[in-house]
């Protein structure tokens, strides 16, 4: 058996994810992150990096949309009139994550008559930039 990373392993990891234009989405000072590698707790591309890394060890690499959160699906975005954000007693507001019955959404543009609405993840059809460290691995069956 590896001290690397297998399919099974449960691991611990701290990183920074950051987008082409620098800014960040998740931080080394936020929590650590678990997840079982393999059962679809991390993106595919950053479970792919993972495997063979070492407790401690570090690296940082990119990983396309596709290997991401996948590339935007335009039929997933939505205009829809304000009065019906009026009638619920919602008052939208750009950048908004709102829970809906058909998933979670995120308000793109708010104008007086309309607010777009996508059910895209927000970091789909971005690159994303992942400086990496392996805080514990819990090999599988142990």
């Amino acid at each position: 058996m590896s001290d690397g990373i297998e399919a099974g392993d449960k691991v611990t990891i701290s990183f920074e994810g950051r987008l082409e234009d620098g800014s960040t989405f998740h931080t080394f000072e936020q929590e650590p992150q678990p997840g079982v590698i393999g059962e679809g707790e991390f993106v595919s591309g950053l479970e792919k990096e993972l495997m063979g890394m070492e407790e401690g060890q570090e690296k940082k690499f990119k990983i396309p949309p596709e290997a991401g959160y996948g590339h935007e699906n335009p039929e997933l975005i939505q205009t829809l009139e304000v009065k019906l954000f009026e009638e619920a007693k919602i008052k939208p507001e750009r950048g908004h994550i709102m829970q809906t019955p058909h998933g979670n959404c995120y308000v793109m543009e708010v104008t007086e008559e309309n607010v777009k609405i996508n059910y895209n993840h927000p970091l789909s059809g971005k690159e994303l930039y992942y400086n990496i460290k392996i805080e514990s691995i819990e090999k599988k069956g142990q």
